[in-house]
């Protein structure tokens, strides 16, 4: 629907023309010199400040259009920055998951995550695979950054996967410096932890972590997380030793299915 215009600026022609033919309505009927100038000097006061307010509305109608306009090309503006920013972002993580596909000795398949929380797990994110791309249950996943998880369902087109940090999730995990060797559990407060170490065992804050290939499911030497925390806790069996996941769980996008060795 259109806006309605401001009454005085829609009909101020008209108005003009009554104020003008009613003064000279009067002027006819005036007689004197003097008369005449009074009602001269009153035209041209009434007929200056109609023609001000006149201006002003006018006037007041361009801003507003011109502050609308600006306010859409801001807008505009925003947008386009922020697909500017997600296509860098996108592109950064694309060549990251380019460059460790090409370095790495295993077959590695690509999927996207498209959704989160699948009911059954804690903690778990949906793929965009299934059982048409190959894949099967218990295979690893991982990012460029290091483990994320690994299949725990697999459907015909869609995949589910049980994240490091779900409540039930284990992994055997090898401290790259020392060879120790411990497993990889979540604890409270999303927290994970590298349990049963033994106490006093050559641990240290900032070691990485890595897959110890113990396992069936993951091969050897995939990045867990860093050493944050060492705790020898008095009257127990094992080391408190808490770790940071190399692999930000809460905002991967792009993901990889460890298929075989090449």
């Amino acid at each position: 629907m259109r806006k309605l215009k401001f009454f005085p600026y829609a009909f101020r022609e008209y108005l003009v023309l009554v104020v003008v033919i009613s003064l000279s309505v009067g002027m006819l009927n005036l007689n004197s010199n003097s008369q005449i100038r009074w009602l001269q000097s009153c035209v041209l006061s009434i007929f200056g400040t109609f023609q001000q307010v006149v201006c002003w509305f006018s006037e007041y109608s361009d801003l507003k259009k011109e502050n609308e306009q600006l306010r859409q090309e801001n807008i505009r503006l925003a947008y386009e920055n922020s697909m500017l920013k997600k296509a860098y972002l996108e592109n950064i993580r694309l060549r990251r998951m380019l460059k460790l596909q090409q370095k790495s000795k295993y077959k590695l398949l690509p999927a996207s995550v498209i959704g989160r929380n699948y009911k059954g797990f804690s903690h778990a994110v949906l793929l965009d695979i299934g059982r048409q791309n190959q894949v099967k249950k218990d295979l690893p996943v991982i990012c460029s950054s290091g483990v994320v998880g690994k299949l725990a369902f697999v459907g015909e087109k869609f995949s589910v996967v049980q994240l490091i940090d779900d409540i039930n999730f284990r992994i055997s995990g090898l401290v790259q410096r020392s060879r120790v060797v411990g497993v990889v559990k979540p604890g409270p407060g999303n927290e994970c932890y590298l349990d049963y170490v033994p106490l006093h065992s050559d641990v240290r804050t900032g070691d990485l972590v890595v897959t110890s290939g113990y396992s069936k499911i993951f091969p050897k030497g995939l990045e867990i997380g860093v050493v944050t925390e060492v705790h020898n806790p008095e009257n127990a069996l094992f080391e408190k030793i808490k770790l940071q996941l190399s692999a930000n769980l809460g905002k991967i996008e792009e993901v990889f299915i460890v298929l075989q060795n090449q």
